[in-house]
Parts: structure tokens; C-alpha cells; sequence
């Protein structure tokens, strides 16, 4: 967690310039490695796990199909790696576009406020 000081100026006909100081405590998004661990740190019989395991009981029995229920699960959980990948990248853009919007938003309020005093 980090914390967040914003030191905007808005100015106003009314009343000139105004300075907003605001302090946030901003919660840092999990990077990669965090994410591989937190996943290399579950339990198997984890629910993640057990979506990825669709067909396993009924591919038990022979050598071969061990194999080719392994190979099936490390393909589906490294397009579900790469689906959180591309997540977590529209997750940043959605959190920074939020704060712009909250940017505004105390812009706005600021103004609000200016004009009522």
C-alpha cells in the first residue's frame, strides 16, 4: 500500500485560486510473480485447480493418458495465465482511469464549493 498525495490548483472567476490537498491510500495491484506464487502456493485440491482438472477421472488408467491429462492441463493453465495477464492489463488502465475521473470529480467539488461560499 502506498500513499497517495494530490496537490491540485483550480481556479475559479469567483473566488481565484484554490489549492486542493488530498492524501490517499492506494492498494498497489499484485505484479507477476506474486500472482505465480500465490498460485505455486495452493493447495491441489484448491477450486482453481479443480476447474482445470475437467476430465481427469475419466482419462486415469493408462501411462499415455496421464500424460495427456498433464499436457492438457499445463496448456489450459497457461491460457489462463495469459487471460489473467491481459486482465490485469485492463485492470491498470480501468484504475487509472478512475483516478482521473476522481481527479475531476474533486475538480468539480472544488468548484461546487467556491461558488456556495
Amino acid at each position: 500500500m502506498r500513499i497517495c498525495r494530490i496537490h491540485k490548483q483550480v481556479a475559479s472567476k469567483e473566488s481565484g485560486v484554490h489549492t486542493l490537498h488530498c492524501t490517499k491510500k492506494v492498494t498497489d495491484p499484485p505484479t507477476v510473480e506474486q500472482i505465480l506464487e500465490d498460485i505455486n502456493r495452493a493447495f491441489p485440491n484448491d477450486p482453481v485447480f479443480s476447474v482445470l482438472d475437467g476430465n481427469q477421472d475419466a482419462n486415469r488408467g493408462s501411462p499415455d493418458n496421464e500424460v495427456e491429462t498433464k499436457y492438457l492441463q499445463s496448456r489450459r493453465y497457461l491460457e489462463t495465465n495469459e487471460r489473467l495477464q491481459e486482465i490485469k492489463g485492463e485492470l491498470v488502465q480501468r484504475r487509472e482511469e478512475l483516478r482521473e475521473a476522481g481527479k475531476q470529480l474533486e475538480i468539480r467539488v472544488a468548484e461546487v464549493k467556491g461558488r456556495a461560499l
